[in-house]
């Protein structure tokens, strides 16, 4: 069995607390490499990681909204069963009942603007999401996706870059949903047939590249361990408008009158400066 190192090997390093990569480099492949630099390289790039540390949600990098009588995202209160540091929100007990998380719109696919999510839900039937990038939207109550069987963009978006699922829909796992202004036209791929399992942790990615879109879906429920899902891995040529404005984005909702919590262990940002 391959050794996962933990976070106890973190401060036992015997060449002092914190090796640099750089010490590392004639181990390293060079993409792997530059990947590991990357956060450090500020003065060329923006990398933003909300790890969701603290009493309250940072305000300066996130807005939240949801429908009435749901529970906003937030940072559980202090004393709490929960022991992660993570933002938690609820669709109420209502029909059609959305919650979101959202950014500025400052990013763009010509900057290779990129944002990672840790996700999970304790309902996957009859529930609908989207996370990714969309550019400002009208009702942040409401996805920017209303079909995905037969994608139309609604709500006020026309550069959309996310991965979403609606349970509703005869299509009911993942898919790739992209639209760039009036440059390309709408499109999807799927995610082979992939579909969130209950109280399981995954990591999405959304990686803009120009006009091309890249989308990775992990299993990361063992966080130290990452695996690809089965068709976790799509990807989209001549998809968004890589000179529009974009904010990071991530939305759930319910279809039914059985309410879901939804839990966000970390967003991450980053693009060329």
């Amino acid at each position: 069995m391959a050794f996962i190192p933990d976070g106890s090997d973190y401060g036992r390093l015997s060449a002092g607390l914190v090796a640099h990569p750089m010490a590392l480099a004639h181990t390293l492949d060079q993409n792997t490499l530059r990947a590991l630099l990357f956060p450090n390289a500020w003065q060329g790039n923006r990398f933003i990681l909300d790890d969701f540390e603290g009493d309250t949600l940072n305000t300066f990098l996130w807005t939240v909204d949801g429908d009435t009588g749901t529970t906003s995202f937030a940072i559980p209160a202090a004393g709490s069963t929960i022991s992660a540091s993570i933002v938690k929100g609820d669709t109420s007990t209502d029909d059609n009942e959305g919650i979101s998380i959202y950014g500025h719109a400052t990013w763009s696919g010509d900057k290779n603007a990129g944002m990672a999510v840790r996700w999970r839900s304790s309902v996957v039937a009859l529930t609908y999401q989207e996370l990714g990038f969309t550019d400002p939207l009208s009702d942040y109550t409401l996805p920017a996706i209303n079909d995905i069987d037969t994608p139309t963009i609604t709500n006020g978006a026309v550069t959309v870059a996310v991965q979403a699922r609606d349970a509703s829909q005869t299509l009911t796992s993942m898919a790739l949903i992209t639209d760039g202004n009036t440059t390309y036209a709408t499109g999807k791929v799927n995610h082979g047939t992939f579909t969130p399992t209950v109280d399981t942790w995954y990591t999405s990615i959304i990686q803009l590249k120009g006009d091309t879109v890249l989308s990775y879906i992990y299993d990361t429920d063992t966080a130290g361990a990452p695996v690809l899902v089965a068709g976790g891995f799509q990807s989209a040529v001549a998809a968004v408008e890589g000179g529009t404005l974009v904010q990071p984005w991530f939305f759930f909702g319910n279809k039914t009158s059985d309410s879901a919590s939804v839990d966000l262990d970390f967003i991450a940002i980053w693009a060329d400066r």
